[in-house]
């Protein structure tokens, strides 16, 4: 797929002093994720292979994606992978999961789950209300600012690196 990076600039500095700065547009191709693996939008029911979003931060919008690596009835196992402008650049951009790393650590899985697990994050399913019931979240935090929901399989916007 060919799309636009955005913009580059040409520049020629001599002396502490700018001769010339020429605008260029970059054309790249880039290989991501155009639709979604996963089956389903609840927490409680995500299975190894399903895409997790996270957009978050202060004062611009940080993009950050993970996988599913292992589950157990009461936590999921998280590992990151890279994100790929889809649009834009890294001031104000669209973008979707890397595909390459995704097919990786699919392969990796595949290979030796045990390892990639211990690679990964954990994040608890449910948490206990006032009434100590069990209640699943809807979506998994780290207690900053990641917050992460299942993806829809769009390319999300982010306006900072």
């Amino acid at each position: 797929m060919v799309f636009d990076t955005g913009y580059t600039y040409d520049t020629l500095v001599v002396t502490g002093k700018t001769l010339y700065r020429k605008k260029i547009n970059i054309m790249a191709t880039v290989d991501y994720l155009t639709e979604t693996p996963n089956t389903t939008t609840k927490i409680e029911e995500l299975k190894v292979g399903d895409i997790l979003v996270s957009t978050g931060g202060w004062n611009c919008t940080f993009v950050q994606f993970a996988v599913v690596t292992a589950t157990s009835d009461s936590s999921v196992w998280l590992k990151n992978i890279n994100r790929v402008y889809v649009t834009g650049d890294w001031s104000e951009h669209t973008a979707a999961p890397s595909r390459s790393d995704y097919e990786q650590l699919m392969v990796d899985i595949k290979k030796d789950q045990k390892a990639v697990k211990k690679q990964s994050f954990r994040k608890n399913i449910y948490y206990k209300d006032r009434k100590k019931n069990q209640v699943a979240n809807t979506g998994l935090s780290d207690g900053g600012l990641t917050y992460y929901t299942p993806w829809n399989g769009e390319p999300v916007h982010g306006n900072c690196d």
